[in-house]
């Protein structure tokens, strides 16, 4: 995978996937100085606890938190302190990446590891709320920008888990791979109401920004009435014509059920240099049907 573009290199270079290095966030289970060094030396950005037993090496221990917190009120006094932070960088290694490691009292022995993923580290206080009306209580607990980072970021796994139970999707048989299939199905599900709140927002085009977007539950609902009613034989959507429907179908049943190749205004407007276009190379126009159609808009996407 392409991580950056440079606008320098070769020209047959295939075009990066993402603008910028990625960032990840991980549990305590894929920490440690390798991975760490390994994120740095490619660029990106990564967030992850510490176990206690993978601290970072040459630093003696003395410096880090590794015992637990008590609740007396000597450790509640220490809690609001500021967390100890260590950085570090090696150009010759790391390039201009820097790797964060942020150490503090109240979590116990809870260590936060990042690489180019803070700009700043100090304490600061975040308040919560617990109840309603006259039964509301608040109250602040200590937190710093590595382990808000952290927080808001790996809850997302959780909250993609819970969307997935909510798809409902279960189907009982005996076949091994049902239950990865419908796993799959439900994650497509989430990952396409992803999709349309960012267009329902108006973040990609103004022009597709709705006045109310709905909750997963209605668009489930939604999706769920229009796959009813999808037929396979219009062609419609890619892979379509991969299904039993379709490929049982004739030379002459395909033709009726496919949409016309030149009734698409993008590629209607193309012809090469000889005025050749999508009308000679249509289904309906060509005398032979070996042509698959216009490939310029292949050439362009390739």
């Amino acid at each position: 995978m392409l991580i950056t573009d440079d606008d320098d290199a070769d020209s047959t270079r295939p075009k990066a996937i993402f603008r910028e290095p990625p960032h990840m966030t991980w549990d305590n289970f894929f920490s440690g100085d390798q991975a760490m060094e390994y994120v740095a030396s490619k660029g990106m950005g990564m967030t992850c606890t510490v176990n206690r037993g993978r601290l970072p090496g040459k630093v003696p221990n003395q410096y880090w938190h590794k015992g637990t917190t008590g609740s007396d009120d000597r450790a509640k006094g220490a809690r609001f302190e500021y967390p100890i932070v260590a950085v570090k960088r090696d150009k010759e290694k790391y390039g201009n990446s820097v790797w964060v490691h942020t150490s503090f009292q109240s979590t116990s022995s809870c260590n936060i590891s990042s690489v180019n993923a803070l700009n700043h580290c100090s304490l600061c206080a975040q308040q919560r709320e617990r109840g309603r009306g006259l039964f509301k209580r608040t109250w602040t607990i200590e937190m710093n920008e590595s382990r808000q980072l952290y927080l808001a970021t790996y809850g997302k796994i959780d909250r993609i888990d819970h969307m997935i139970k909510n798809c409902n999707m279960c189907c009982r048989s005996w076949k091994h791979w049902h239950a990865p299939m419908n796993h799959a199905k439900a994650l497509a599900v989430v990952a396409a109401y992803d999709i349309y709140k960012e267009c329902a927002e108006g973040k990609i085009n103004p022009d597709w920004k709705a006045h109310k977007i709905v909750d997963f539950h209605r668009f489930r609902e939604r999706l769920g009435m229009q796959m009813l009613t999808c037929d396979p034989r219009k062609r419609l959507h890619l892979g379509d014509e991969n299904f039993r429907v379709c490929t049982q179908q004739n030379k002459a049943q395909r033709r009726r059920t496919s949409p016309a190749r030149s009734s698409s205004s993008s590629s209607s407007s193309q012809s090469t240099s000889s005025g050749v276009g999508d009308q000679e190379c249509s289904m309906e126009t060509a005398s032979s049907t070996r042509l698959c159609g216009f490939l310029d808009p292949s050439f362009e996407h390739q």
